[in-house]
C-alpha cells in the first residue's frame, strides 16, 4: 500500500514535469515558427526590394553641340537701365553618359525622372532650358525603362549649361549665335581665353603630347550641382548628385 502511494506520487511529479516540459517545448516551437516566418517575410521583401544604381560621367568631348542664344535677352536688356541679375544670354547643351543598373533581385520599371540644380550656397534654382532630356541611343523617349535583375542600360543626359555674359562675349569672337560646334573646340577656345564655360577663371598651359590642355588652376567661384532623380512604378526614388566644378579635357 505504501509502495503504491510512493509510486503514485512519483507518477504525479513526472506528469507535472512532463506537462511543464511539453509547455516549454511548445513555446520554443512557437517562437521558432514565428522567427522563421519573420525571416521568410524579410527574405521575400529583400528579394522584392528595388535596388537601382547609376553612374554619371561627362561624355567624350568629341561631339556636336549648339550655342543657343536667348532670343528675349537682347530685347530685355535694351529696356533695362541696370543689367538684370541671374539672367544669362546663352546656353550650351552638354552631354553626359549614364549607366543605370538594376542591382536587386526583382524587375524594376523606371517611369520618370527629375533634374534640379543647386548653387554655391545649396540654393535651389531652375532654368527651363536646363533639362535637355534623357535619351537611349536614338530613342528620345526611353521611358518606361524596364530592367530585369542584374540588367544595365546606357543613357544620354543633356544639360543646358548657362553661359554668363562675359563668357558669351568671348564665344562671340569666334562663333555665331545658334551655331553648331564641336564641344571640344568650344571648350578649348574659352579656356584659352582664361575662363571655363560656366564663368570660373582658369589658367591653362600649352597642349600636352596628347593634344590636351594642361590646366594649372581654376578659381571655383561658380559651381553647379545637378540632382538627378529616377522614380519607379512602385513610387521609389533613386537620387544622385552631379557636380560641375572644373573642366577636364579629354
Amino acid at each position: 500500500m505504501r509502495q503504491e502511494k510512493e509510486f503514485r506520487k512519483k507518477e504525479i511529479r513526472y506528469s507535472k514535469f512532463s506537462l511543464v516540459l511539453s509547455s516549454i517545448l511548445s513555446f520554443v516551437a512557437i517562437v521558432i515558427s514565428i522567427v522563421a516566418l519573420i525571416f521568410t517575410i524579410y527574405t521575400d521583401n529583400r528579394k522584392l526590394e528595388e535596388k537601382v544604381s547609376y553612374l554619371i560621367r561627362e561624355s567624350n568631348y568629341n561631339y556636336q553641340t549648339t550655342i543657343y542664344e536667348r532670343k528675349s535677352f537682347s530685347n530685355f536688356l535694351s529696356k533695362q537701365k541696370d543689367k538684370p541679375i541671374g539672367m544669362v544670354p546663352a546656353y550650351v547643351p552638354v552631354s553626359y553618359d549614364i549607366i543605370i543598373s538594376n542591382t536587386g533581385e526583382s524587375p524594376v520599371s523606371i517611369t520618370t525622372y527629375n533634374l534640379k540644380a543647386f548653387g554655391l550656397n545649396n540654393n535651389l534654382w531652375f532654368d527651363n532650358l536646363m533639362d535637355q532630356g534623357i535619351y537611349e541611343e536614338k530613342n528620345k523617349n526611353p521611358f518606361p525603362i524596364n530592367l530585369d535583375a542584374g540588367e544595365s542600360k546606357s543613357l544620354k543626359l543633356k544639360i543646358g549649361f548657362q553661359i554668363p555674359e562675359n563668357v558669351y562675349d568671348i564665344i562671340k569672337k569666334k562663333y555665331k549665335p545658334n551655331q553648331s560646334v564641336k564641344y571640344d573646340d568650344l571648350n578649348n577656345f574659352v579656356l584659352m581665353n582664361g575662363f571655363d564655360l560656366i564663368g570660373n577663371k582658369a589658367e591653362v598651359k600649352d597642349y600636352d603630347n596628347d593634344g590636351r590642355f594642361d590646366i594649372s588652376s581654376v578659381d571655383p567661384k561658380v559651381n553647379r550641382i545637378y540632382r538627378l532623380n529616377f522614380k519607379t512604378a512602385k513610387g521609389n526614388t533613386f537620387i544622385q548628385d552631379l557636380e560641375v566644378y572644373s573642366p577636364e579635357l579629354k
